[in-house]
C-alpha cells in the first residue's frame, strides 16, 4: 500500500576524490582488480587462467572468503607459475579500498548465474559502481539480465569468460582507455551515486511533509 521507491546500492560521492585517477594507463601493464567476496561464481579461476596467456596483465584479488577456496586460487597461481602476475590480498578495511581500486585499470564485476543473488547484483553490487567511481572500465558476465542494466554504458563490457572473448575485451579497453575511464567517472558523479538516486526519496518525503 502507498508509494514505494527502489534505491540501488550506489556508493557515495563523498568517498571518491575528484582528482585524476591514480592508476591511469601507460600502455604497458594493465592491472585487473576483483574486490568483494572471494568465492565461486565470480569467474576467478578462469580469469587466473586468462592472466597466464598475457604477460602484460596483472591481477589483484582482495576480500573475505572461504579459506579453502582462497587456497585453491593460490594453488592455481602457483601451478601456472604466475605468482609475479597475481596477488591475493588479505581483507582490508573498507576505508582503504578506494586507494587500492584507483591503483588499477579494470574492475571485475562478474556474477555467474549460479544462485538467486546473481539476479540482484546488477543493481545491488556496490563494487560495480565503486569501480566506475574510480574510473575503471568493468568486465561483467554476459547475461540478458546484466546487459539490461549495464548495456548502455560504454565502460561496461560483457564477457563469456572464454580466453578469446576476454582478450578482445581487454584489447578494446586498451585502445580507448582514457575515454572509457572518463566516461565511467562522469556517469558515477552524474547519476550512479547515492545522492543522485536518493533524491526522489527526499522529494517524496518533502511532498508528504
Amino acid at each position: 500500500k502507498g508509494g514505494w521507491l527502489i534505491v540501488p546500492n550506489y556508493p557515495s560521492r563523498r568517498r571518491m576524490p575528484l582528482d585524476p585517477v591514480m592508476g591511469g594507463y601507460g600502455g604497458t601493464e594493465m592491472k585487473l582488480l576483483y574486490q568483494g567476496h572471494v568465492g565461486e561464481g565470480h569467474g576467478l579461476t578462469r580469469i587466473i587462467e586468462f592472466i597466464k596467456t598475457d604477460p602484460s596483465l596483472r591481477l589483484t584479488i582482495v576480500g573475505p572468503g572461504n579459506d579453502d577456496y582462497i587456497q585453491l586460487l593460490k594453488d592455481k597461481v602457483k601451478e601456472l607459475e604466475i605468482s609475479n602476475q597475481v596477488q591475493i590480498l588479505d581483507v582490508v578495511p573498507y576505508s582503504e579500498l578506494v586507494a587500492i581500486t584507483r591503483a588499477h585499470q579494470v574492475g571485475l564485476a562478474i556474477h555467474e548465474p549460479v544462485n538467486l543473488a546473481f539476479r540482484t547484483a546488477a543493481l545491488a553490487s556496490n563494487k560495480i559502481y565503486e569501480y566506475a567511481a574510480a574510473g575503471l572500465p568493468i568486465l561483467y558476465y554476459r547475461d540478458e539480465h546484466y546487459m539490461k542494466h549495464l548495456g548502455n554504458y560504454q565502460w561496461a563490457f560483457p564477457t563469456s569468460l572464454d580466453v578469446v572473448d576476454l582478450s578482445k575485451n581487454i584489447c578494446r579497453i586498451r585502445k580507448s582507455y582514457r575515454s572509457l575511464s572518463e566516461s565511467a567517472r562522469r556517469d558515477f558523479f552524474d547519476k550512479l551515486n547515492f545522492a543522485a538516486i536518493f533524491k526522489p526519496v527526499l522529494d517524496r518525503l518533502e511532498d508528504l511533509s
